[in-house]
């Protein structure tokens, strides 16, 4: 088992959301500090509200910084709290149970697949899942992650409890501007009684902006939040990341921008530069606007 799958037991953090070591991480980024900055994704603490299966149905999801030491360092990140569907496991594909079961023990097992209509086949025509438009964000190859675990610490693997979709890289928006697109399918093994459904941590402390909420044009209502890496020089490259979290179908949905930009040497502010921030955050409503209702 991974180090990682091990720090995220001990702290509670469900381990389908750090990077699988089986499988072909995204290309990394041009920027060193992204490297040295570890999870900068982790650092967005994201609230939701979505509403699922029916207009008076609303699941309200709350998020908390957290920060912990062990005999390994400090750790910082956030998780998140609240009501999903857990799915019956007759729901999923045959393909999507025989894939678990073939698993030879292992904590998770993953499975690859060329287009989003595949991913969807594989994991069951019961549970459909949105996309955001392909004109927006052009479609990818798909991974799916099986796992057996929670991270509540005293976990054995055992039934299917989590299923993680994601594209095999981040999207290129345009120069310097990314987006990465995540759902998370809860099933019947998930503990009724676990209330924490989504969190990460990392070892470089950040402070996340709460930006409100964002109104869909599907329906469905996005918390979102930003965070400012900026260069320590006082120039050269800095990101500036934001996202989103929502509920479509009791399943949680993230959507995440990563932008770049380059501090001049005779630039007098301190972190991203305000047109930065609000062109990223119109790509990001663009995004979450493009997601169908159905």
């Amino acid at each position: 088992m991974k180090k990682e799958d091990v720090l995220n037991l001990m702290t509670g953090l469900p381990p389908d959301l750090i990077e699988e070591a089986d499988f072909d991480a995204p290309a990394k980024r041009r920027l060193p500090r992204v490297a040295r900055a570890g999870l900068i994704a982790a650092c967005l603490c994201l609230a939701l509200v979505g509403t699922a299966f029916a207009a008076a149905t609303v699941y309200r999801l709350t998020v908390q910084h957290h920060a912990y030491s062990d005999g390994q360092g400090d750790w910082f990140g956030y998780r998140v709290s609240g009501d999903v569907i857990r799915r019956p496991m007759d729901a999923f594909s045959p393909e999507l149970r025989a894939a678990y079961e073939a698993r030879g023990g292992e904590a998770y097992v993953g499975a690859g697949f060329d287009t989003q209509a595949e991913a969807q086949a594989f994991l069951g025509e019961a549970v459909p899942l949105i996309w955001p438009d392909h004109s927006i964000v052009p479609e990818t190859g798909v991974r799916a992650t099986l796992w057996a675990l929670t991270g509540s610490g005293d976990d054995t693997i055992g039934p299917l409890k989590t299923i993680h979709i994601r594209p095999v890289s981040e999207t290129k928006l345009e120069d310097n501007l990314s987006v990465s697109t995540s759902v998370y399918v809860y099933t019947e093994n998930f503990p009724a009684d676990r209330e924490q459904i989504y969190g990460r941590y990392g070892n470089s402390p950040k402070d996340a902006e709460l930006l409100g909420t964002y109104a869909m044009a599907n329906g469905d209502v996005a918390e979102l939040i930003a965070a400012d890496d900026p260069p320590e020089s006082g120039f050269g490259w800095g990101e500036f990341t934001c996202g989103g979290h929502f509920v479509h179908d009791g399943a949680l949905y993230i959507v995440t921008l990563y932008s770049y930009y380059d501090i001049e040497l005779d630039y007098q502010g301190e972190g991203c530069p305000q047109a930065v921030r609000e062109h990223v955050l119109s790509q990001l409503y663009r995004v979450l606007d493009s997601y169908p209702a159905e």
